[in-house]
């Protein structure tokens, strides 16, 4: 059947001598791959239209039983200003497409979490400053999304290494749960360590509650930028 939809680019490989395997989570067909043929031709740009986290409207004939969708169209949603050329967002971008690939073990389509997924990219790219707690704030939400209730865990303290030293576990923890009760990006001046401290916790609970999810290889990157 024809489908016309929104999709965010998850992730790509190369495949063969010029083509591109990406990992696409829609709106109304929920995760699906796709085969570009010749992407990666000198003679073509369309390589550029598959980086993680970028927002694409595609029509392509679906088949249910077939591993490897044809797209029939691709066009850009939206025109995203500097996710791909700020060190910082794109860093955070990486990161973000990763943790989205390997949270989402659903393949059926849901509209919220295509919805929380692209406005929280609209509003990654459109922040003037202040992104280096962006990926804390989008892990608590995403939890939110995915059916994780963490607030008795924040309210007891429970989602704090009891190893960690009491006030940085409590510095943590108000970062944490002032996200939690936030719309929006609250301006908090975190340090390095605290924010470092965040993220081990919050990965240890995804790591914890997600089935079969396998660590992530854009944390090392992303904390190095961030530390710089």
């Amino acid at each position: 059947m024809i489908v016309n939809t929104k999709c965010v680019v998850l992730s790509r490989i190369n495949y063969s001598e010029a083509d591109l395997i990406v990992r696409l989570y829609t709106e109304k067909l929920g995760m699906i791959s796709a085969i570009i043929k010749g992407a990666r031709k000198k003679s073509t740009t369309k390589a550029v239209l598959f980086q993680p986290l970028t927002l694409l409207e595609i029509v392509l004939d679906y088949k249910e039983k077939k591993e490897l969708q044809f797209l029939k169209e691709t066009n850009i949603s939206y025109n995203l200003h500097d996710l791909h050329t700020d060190i910082y967002k794109t860093s955070l971008g990486f990161f973000i497409a990763e943790l989205t690939h390997k949270c989402i073990t659903q393949i059926e389509a849901d509209e919220s979490l295509y919805d929380f997924i692209e406005k929280s990219i609209l509003s990654l790219d459109r922040m003037p400053s202040s992104v280096a707690d962006f990926h804390l704030f989008f892990m608590i939400k995403l939890l939110g999304i995915l059916g994780f209730d963490i607030s008795n865990q924040l309210n007891n303290s429970l989602f704090i290494d009891k190893k960690m030293d009491s006030h940085l576990m409590n510095k943590v923890l108000m970062m944490l749960t002032t996200f939690y009760y936030a719309d929006e990006l609250p301006e908090i001046r975190s340090d390095y360590n605290v924010r470092q401290a965040a993220l081990t916790t919050m990965l240890d609970y995804f790591y914890t509650h997600v089935e079969g999810m396998k660590p992530l290889k854009t944390v090392d990157i992303l904390t190095t930028v961030l530390h710089a």
